[in-house]
């Protein structure tokens, strides 16, 4: 899963997902002004768990769903 915020003209990329051996998941952000952040967890619980935490964290620090509007002139 993988989805995107912004907070004013900066952008982060966040994803979940299973790591390369299949044991874990992984939960890895990209900010893009420095290297992503990967952190691993052995379940699914655990994952979300944390998850849950670093979505409020985000949103309590102005970080909001990119919104990609287009219009037609």
């Amino acid at each position: 899963m993988i989805w995107f915020l912004e907070r004013e003209s900066d952008l982060l990329i966040c994803e979940i997902r299973r790591s390369t051996d299949g044991t874990s998941y992984e939960f890895e952000t990209a900010p893009s002004d420095r290297p992503p952040e990967t952190r691993c967890y052995r379940s699914p619980s655990e994952l979300i768990d944390r998850y849950l935490h670093e979505q409020s964290v985000l949103r309590s620090q102005g970080w909001h769903p990119r919104s990609d509007i287009t219009t037609d002139e």
